[in-house]
């Protein structure tokens, strides 16, 4: 009988667990999923384009220089063959406002589908420059804080590193004093300077100079 009960309470509490972790699981999922929505698309990330539906295909491009990717459709025969119908500007867009364009060009041309766009690869590097073990580009991965990149992808400062004195040299030119928490982008210059230390020659040329200025006044 305590051994049915043992047995029903231990299953009752695995029960519980696998639902708990499968909503865990899912709100991750849905969090992380909007975060990707609101990623706004830059030149050179690569794209996978679904279309589901009465026709159903997918093509991969990348944005071009001129911030666009071409809306392609198969070709009856062969039907691996796509023709472009039309060019579509979508950098500096989200990824959300993204999908419902492209969503609105290829709704010219095909009836009853559903469309999504979603990012294969990001084109942007983050560069780590200055006193750090590792410096150089890194890929860029979505929603990283400052302190990964410098410590986990750049194994961390060296002994002459100021990490107070951090900055990020943003890629239209504005350069900010970030935190630990201060979220990177793609095409961010990241530079550690070294920490600033006195010669061992300072401290007398400072005296020197003092003496000397304190003789001419008297003279």
């Amino acid at each position: 009988m305590k051994d049915g009960i043992k047995r029903g309470n231990l299953f009752m509490l695995k029960k519980i667990w696998y639902i708990i972790s499968i909503v865990t699981i899912l709100f991750c999922t849905s969090l992380l999923h909007a975060q990707i929505e609101d990623y706004v698309l830059q030149y050179g990330d690569s794209l996978l384009i679904v279309v589901t539906g009465k026709t159903n295909f997918s093509y991969a491009d990348v944005i071009s220089p001129q911030g666009t990717i071409p809306i392609k459709i198969p070709w009856d025969s062969p039907p691996e063959t796509f023709g472009t119908v039309s060019i579509l500007r979508i950098v500096d867009l989200s990824i959300k406002e993204a999908n419902g364009l492209v969503a609105e060009a290829f709704k010219k041309y095909l009836i009853n589908i559903e469309v999504s766009v979603n990012i294969i690869q990001f084109a942007d590097k983050v560069y780590i420059k200055g006193e750090v073990v590792w410096p150089g580009p890194y890929d860029f991965v979505l929603n990283k804080k400052l302190n990964y990149y410098i410590i986990e992808m750049a194994a961390g400062p060296t002994s002459k590193g100021d990490l107070s004195k951090v900055h990020i040299l943003k890629k239209d030119g504005r350069v900010i004093n970030p935190d630990s928490e201060t979220r990177i982008e793609g095409g961010d210059t990241i530079i550690v300077p070294a920490k600033r230390q006195w010669q061992w020659y300072v401290i007398p040329a400072v005296v020197v100079g003092a003496v000397v200025t304190v003789l001419l006044i008297a003279r």
